[in-house]
């Protein structure tokens, strides 16, 4: 067992046997080695050895270790992303490990810093672990950015010794992301319209390309006036807009009312933050066909209609 007097603390130690072979391949017992891991403090450590042999004799032996102060500063070893990356994600943290234990509470948003290319400080958390200390924004960098992070003076290792000289290295982002959502700029037939004729096809304008395997029968809708949903058939061309054509003609002089579902995302995947809708009227029957009449003054013998 062992006893270091600076700091009270004890512990068992390992022994391992050594032996000398002999001619023949007899091997002899010639000693013993003991090992353990000690804490030290700096300064001189008093560490008693105590061992029994088989037979109950005690012996004790007490050497002295002396661990000299760490006086090394800590130094960056590696980052994340490196300097100079280009195409770092908007939404990316960035790392920073050391080449030996820091002081955790040293490690904070004071001491490891982040800016854009205005100098503007990035808000963000910090946090340290393994001799790991990550920064995360606390929203999204800025697409087609550089930034600049800096490690203070301010960071120090277990032993208190501080970081030599500031340490700062810049990396760029890449293209924002397209977060913005679609919407819809026109329509056909347009909202209130009326006379629309029975046999019209639906179309919806965005304000940007959609997926088209997102337009169909399920995000692109069309009801009567009692909310009985029309068959029919919802395609996005390309290009143009999105279109739905009835299965049958709609009956006249009633109100329909077109649907854009949320379920419709662009190219990105962002989807309308609301349906869209609206209504029109379709016309009354007659309008715009033939009516019987005279055939009076005609230049030759008619069915009977007029225009």
């Amino acid at each position: 067992s062992w006893l270091n007097a600076a700091t009270g603390a004890s512990g068992a130690a390992r022994q391992t046997p050594r032996y000398f072979s002999l001619f023949g391949g007899v091997a002899m017992l010639t000693g013993h080695t003991w090992q353990a891991t000690i804490d030290l403090v700096v300064g001189n450590n008093a560490i008693t050895i105590t061992a029994t042999d088989s037979y109950g004799n005690l012996g004790r032996a007490t050497v002295t270790v002396t661990r000299t102060p760490d006086v090394t500063p800590p130094t960056v070893s590696a980052t994340s992303p490196a300097s100079g990356a280009t195409t770092v994600g908007t939404n990316s943290a960035f790392a920073v490990t050391f080449n030996e234990a820091m002081d955790p509470t040293t490690i904070s948003t004071s001491t490891i810093l982040l800016n854009d290319n205005s100098n503007n400080s990035v808000n963000g958390s910090v946090t340290y672990s393994n001799k790991v200390a990550t920064f995360t924004p606390a929203a999204s960098l800025q697409g087609s950015t550089v930034y600049t992070a800096t490690v203070t003076t301010g960071v120090k290792d277990v032993e208190g010794n501080a970081l030599a000289l500031a340490y700062g290295w810049s990396f760029t982002t890449g293209p924002a992301p397209d977060t913005t959502p679609p919407t819809v700029i026109s329509t056909s037939p347009a909202n209130g319209a009326t006379c629309v004729p029975t046999e019209t096809q639906l179309s919806a304008t965005f304000s940007e390309v959609v997926s088209f395997p997102t337009v169909n029968s399920s995000t692109f809708l069309l009801k009567d006036n009692q909310s009985n949903p029309v068959d029919g058939t919802a395609v996005q061309p390309f290009p143009g807009p999105a279109v739905f054509a009835p299965n049958s003609p709609l009956s006249d002089s009633s109100s329909y009312t077109g649907t854009i579902t949320t379920g419709i995302t662009d190219l990105a995947g962002n989807h309308p933050t609301t349906d869209y809708t609206w209504t029109f009227t379709t016309q009354a029957a007659g309008a715009g066909a033939w009516n019987a009449t005279s055939t009076a003054a005609a230049p030759s013998p008619r069915s009977g209609y007029r225009a």
